[in-house]
């Protein structure tokens, strides 16, 4: 694993800086068969990033199918919206740029996000960042010039509607705006601002989570559907939230635990 700081040192860092300084952490496979590859964002409510469904996702899933991996580590609590975006915006552009030095293929970036990363990834995946001027914030530097939309997004048990009553995580939304800021709820929504470009997706869920509830993936997966969007969708009747790979000690479940190798099928449908 080689760690990379997002912005060099003669780049400054936009948005606040309070959490962490802003890396993606490059697993590159030991026998690699693919040039594509799969940017992670793991779960954690906006206040940490969950190991198994970070590190563990890149080792024991994308590299063990000969694909490489990047793993972010992107600002969370105490640091709030955009940093987070910010982050995950420059996370696609800096794989892209750094492609041919990889030996990958720019045009088959994905990314995959847990619970709050889910999210993230939502929040990459629509417009609400030209809603809210999120370009302003950036450097404009030779990676800030290319495109930040992904080629595909894979949601595990994401967090996505936070304005819908009942489904609001007040929590993870308050993480992620700030008490001060719950009004922004409703413009950034990722359900209610999908991009007219947003890639196909794979979602995954479970009707045993009790943290987020199976809605918020059906409530994406109807939106996307109404922009013609491909999307696959698979809802397992047990596992809990924060299972990952369905092997967690305390979360998972055998039946559940065949997520990844439908995600593997959809990935090489999708070119990749």
């Amino acid at each position: 694993m080689t760690s990379y700081e997002l912005w060099s040192e003669s780049t400054a860092i936009p948005g606040s800086r309070e959490s962490c300084i802003p890396r993606i952490h490059y697993y590159r496979a030991k026998r690699r068969t693919h040039k594509g590859s799969i940017i992670i964002f793991p779960g954690g409510g906006y206040n940490h990033r969950a190991a198994h469904e970070g590190q563990g996702y890149a080792v024991d899933f994308v590299n063990a199918h000969g694909m490489d991996a990047f793993v972010v580590d992107y600002r969370v609590y105490p640091d709030f919206y955009p940093a987070p975006l910010l982050d995950a915006r420059r996370a696609v552009r800096f794989v892209r740029y750094h492609a041919p030095d990889f030996g990958l293929d720019a045009k088959r970036v994905a990314v995959m996000g847990s619970s709050a990363g889910g999210n993230l990834i939502g929040l990459l995946c629509s417009d609400a960042a030209l809603n809210t001027n999120i370009a302003a914030y950036e450097t404009g530097d030779e990676i800030d010039a290319l495109d930040c939309m992904p080629n595909a997004q894979i949601h595990c048990y994401s967090y996505i509607s936070m304005c819908e009553e009942g489904l609001r995580h007040d929590g993870c939304s308050k993480n992620l705006l700030s008490e001060t800021k719950m009004n922004l709820c409703t413009d950034i929504s990722p359900e209610l601002h999908i991009a007219d470009n947003a890639p196909p997706a794979f979602m995954f869920h479970t009707f045993a989570d009790e943290t987020v509830n199976v809605i918020h993936c059906l409530r994406y997966a109807e939106r996307l559907k109404n922009k013609n969007i491909p999307c696959e969708v698979h809802i397992f009747p047990e596992g809990a939230h924060g299972m990952g790979l369905g092997v967690h000690p305390d979360r998972g479940n055998p039946h559940a635990a065949q997520w990844p190798g439908l995600l593997w099928n959809w990935l090489i449908h999708r070119g990749f």
